[in-house]
């Protein structure tokens, strides 16, 4: 008698509770107390609500509706289920009333339309609460621990993958600090002017110091090597990323002093590398964050210009051949320049290397198609 006055209970509670469902989606079925399972479509469940009761008279999962309209179902965007919660008053045999608001696992299985992936994570959505959950093997997903408050209403608990978030690929570059202080004594605003990178006229002299850079355009600048703020006089320049992006390849001209930058006789009040002494490549890791220095770079070689034939073997300009010129303009290669050396400097020539196997060689016609 005491299981038949429970049962008499719950089947008179669901009868007492609304049948229908708000105006604009009341033409639709609900199906009240736990799970709801479409003919060859989706399976909801209710689990370890909070509202659970368990006593002499027990109730599991009561007050908790799917509707079953045609919000409700999976498609290849989304996962869409109409659920609410009404705490039931007045259920007698000494059951207390349903409280305000519950928590509940929400347990949604057969996905098929959907094309669930074991493992893969999936965003979920319920009014303003929201969080990722795990896909199982079985096509199914599981919110656990859903608040839901006492409404007459049904609200979509929504699941969708997550958007891919936008590749926003990162630039590397040489930057060099601005001279932009009037000068005194002059005209000029700024020296900045007089500050010089490696361009047509200025292959090896005259440059300013620089650092290379690595920007991810969100605002995060991290510097690759540094040459303004280090004892060393140099400049890094030339940074070329690997076809892979995973690699930068650059070279660092070095100096053995910094020199005053003169014009018409005024102190400009900046500084630059009056020649090179050296100049050797690195490359950089942008996983790790670690610069190393191409082997076999021999002393005093000028090595520059590096470019990628694929994301092991590099092409660079280089001295290493000494080879000179032919003097065919005796006003650019005859005489002596500002530094007492003879104009006659060393040819640079393509040269090609692998980044860590593979001595360097010079490269010649018939090897530029090797390999």
């Amino acid at each position: 008698m005491r299981h038949l006055w429970k049962l008499a209970i719950v089947l008179a509670t669901a009868l007492a509770l609304p049948q229908h469902l708000p105006a604009a989606i009341h033409d639709y079925p609900e199906a009240p107390h736990g799970t709801l399972s479409k003919p060859g479509g989706m399976v909801v469940s209710f689990q370890n609500s909070s509202a659970d009761y368990q006593g002499e008279c027990s109730h599991s999962s009561m007050g908790l509706y799917v509707h079953a309209g045609p919000l409700f179902g999976n498609n290849p965007e989304k996962v869409i289920v109409p659920i609410r919660y009404q705490a039931i008053k007045g259920m007698g045999c000494d059951i207390p009333d349903m409280a305000g608001s519950v928590t509940v696992d929400v347990w949604v299985g057969r996905i098929k339309d959907f094309g669930l992936v074991d493992g893969e994570t999936i965003d979920w959505v319920y009014g303003s609460q929201s969080g990722t959950v795990k896909a199982n093997n079985n096509q199914s997903l599981k919110v656990v621990d859903l608040t839901m408050h006492s409404s007459a209403k049904y609200q979509g608990l929504i699941f969708t993958r997550p958007t891919p978030e936008e590749k926003v690929w990162p630039i590397v570059y040489t930057r060099q600090p601005r001279a932009n202080q009037p000068v005194p004594g002059s005209q000029i605003t700024e020296a900045a002017n007089w500050q010089h990178a490696s361009d047509g006229g200025r292959i090896n002299i005259g440059l300013a110091e620089a650092d290379l850079v690595i920007d991810d355009l969100k605002g995060n600048v991290e510097v690759i090597h540094n040459c303004t703020s280090s004892p060393v006089h140099c400049v890094a320049q030339e940074g070329r990323t690997s076809p892979d992006g995973s690699q930068v390849i650059y070279s660092v001209g070095y100096s053995d002093q910094l020199r005053p930058v003169n014009y018409v006789g005024i102190n400009l009040g900046i500084k630059e590398l009056p020649y090179l002494t050296h100049a050797q490549l690195f490359v950089y890791d942008i996983a790790t964050k670690v610069s190393t220095p191409i082997p076999g770079h021999p002393a005093g070689a000028i090595d520059r210009q590096p470019e990628w034939q694929n994301n092991d073997r590099i092409l660079f300009a280089s001295n290493r051949a000494n080879i000179y010129p032919i003097r065919n303009q005796a006003s650019m290669h005859l005489g002596l320049d500002q530094y007492g050396r003879g104009r006659c400097f060393n040819s640079v020539l393509l040269r090609v290397t692998n980044l860590r196997l593979h001595p360097c060689r010079q490269v010649h016609a018939d090897l530029v198609n090797e390999h």
